[in-house]
């Protein structure tokens, strides 16, 4: 079904797809397993037999392992990766047939049938485009008008009121359009005579393949990530922001999904962060935050590693700067922000006033406070350290000034008060009393004024009047 053509035996028992409903070939007769009736039911089972040839369906014995996935996994790449662990059969043409050979007749709802043939039908324009391109022929705007229409169509249809819709995701995978996306984004388009108009078609396949990512489907971000490779070296591209789009659907792919953040290396971060000193744009550092946790828990190793290479290394011209007005020169106890390496500074009620808060420059600050947390996170001391004591990016005066100044932006106070709580609270040995609450005991262990009530008080460690308690015999 997925493929839309028919199944066919050829004289010498050969099993084969075919475009054509009316070649003889495709024709095939069902036989009940149980016979307690002529009709071939739902949820049954039969046999299946060819009936020009007489030949029944059979499946091999033996696991079928597709090209893609023949590699063996190193456990560094990411096409060692496995999006399902599903056993594949092949399926043959025998003469007699066997007691084993028994499928099932599934029924299938209208309404999947009715979004299986909608995102059927965006498959036949994607693979003429490709083809188009590989035969050099030339876009002009209303060809690439019905193509960008078309995608955002596929990207709408894939979305519902109450966010992704997983059973429309997934066609994506089934029909292949994954493949037939990365087909087209590897299509050269520099210096060519209609540029505008691919660099505008690739942005909104991006924007296609990042609607497929969001929700929560493993399945579908394992299986596009053996493209990573491919859409990392994207990012450099700057015409029409396709590196940009490319960076936000890799950031996608990537967030909370362990195996994927387990492959990434160090030299990507080495990529990431050389990009973000060439352009100081926020996709860039929500890439890097979302390297920092996943599902909740921090990893370390990324990031001390992020921490050295972005705020520790040489180039420091890709922070923005924020200081009180005491350290600079400026009036005392307002706090200062800088764009430029400290070259200006502007008041930040009048940087968050001033700065829409869509635009890249106020989402970049916000994106770098959050990063600054998702360092932070799990109490990782080196990058404290680093933030508020050896750099000094962020001292515990600055962010309580900042969460107390009503001037600034909600969102903005509410982005230090998470910070005050990483970076200043949620630290060293400051753990809840509660946590250390010890509730079981070895009793040989026990000494005898703890017996006789002074478990309470040493557990706690507050003042207590002595408890009775049970002696143990």
């Amino acid at each position: 079904m997925c493929t839309r053509r028919y199944l066919a035996v050829s004289k010498k028992g050969d099993v084969s797809l075919r475009d054509d409903n009316s070649d003889p070939s495709t024709v095939f007769r069902l036989h009940p397993v149980i016979r307690d009736s002529d009709d071939i039911m739902f949820e049954s089972y039969a046999r299946i037999e060819h009936v020009v040839t007489g030949f029944w369906l059979h499946a091999l014995a033996d696991e079928y392992m597709k090209k893609e996935q023949s590699k063996e996994d190193d456990g560094q790449s990411m096409s060692g990766l496995k999006y399902t662990t599903a056993q594949l059969k092949k399926i043959a043409a025998i003469q007699e047939k066997q007691y084993n050979d028994a499928f099932t007749v599934q029924h299938v709802e209208p309404e999947l049938v009715e979004i299986y043939h909608y995102m059927a039908g965006m498959v036949p324009f994607i693979q003429k485009l490709v083809s188009d391109k590989k035969n050099r022929v030339v876009l002009n705007a209303k060809m690439a008008h019905d193509i960008i229409t078309s995608l955002k169509e596929m990207k709408n249809f894939m979305l519902g009121s109450d966010g992704p819709i997983k059973k429309r995701q997934k066609l994506m995978r089934n029909l292949r359009i994954v493949e037939l996306l990365v087909s087209l984004l590897k299509v050269p388009f520099l210096e060519s005579a209609d540029q505008v108009h691919l660099t505008n078609i690739f942005v909104e396949a991006y924007n296609v393949l990042y609607t497929y990512l969001i929700g929560d489907s493993r399945k579908n971000e394992l299986y596009i990530a053996k493209y990573i490779d491919f859409f990392l070296t994207q990012f450099e591209y700057k015409a029409g922001r396709i590196g940009l789009s490319a960076a936000h659907m890799v950031m996608e792919l990537i967030r909370d999904n362990r195996k994927i953040v387990d492959r990434i290396s160090h030299n990507h971060i080495n990529k990431f962060v050389e990009l973000l000193q060439r352009e100081k744009n926020y996709r860039y550092l929500e890439l890097l935050s979302v390297l920092c946790l996943c599902d909740g828990v921090s990893i370390a190793d990324n990031q001390r590693y992020i921490t050295q290479v972005w705020l520790k290394g040489e180039n420091k011209d890709c922070v923005y700067l924020t200081d009180l007005g005491d350290k600079i020169g400026k009036t005392k106890g307002v706090v200062y922000v800088s764009v430029n390496s400290g070259n200006t500074w502007t008041e930040l009620k009048n940087f968050a006033a001033s700065a829409s808060v869509d635009g890249d420059e106020y989402k970049f600050l916000e994106r770098q406070l959050e990063l600054f947390g998702m360092l932070c996170r799990g109490q990782n001391g080196f990058a404290i350290d680093v933030i508020t004591k050896e750099l000094n990016y962020l001292t515990w005066t600055e962010a309580f000034t900042c969460l107390c100044d009503t001037t600034l932006p909600e969102r903005l106070r509410a982005k230090y008060c998470e910070l005050i709580i990483t970076l200043f609270v949620d630290i060293g040995d400051n753990v809840s009393v509660a946590d250390r609450v010890k509730l079981s005991y070895v009793y040989d262990d026990i000494k005898s004024s703890e017996v006789n009530g002074q478990i309470l008080t040493r557990v706690l460690g507050v003042s207590a009047a002595p408890v009775d308690v049970l002696t143990w015999q």
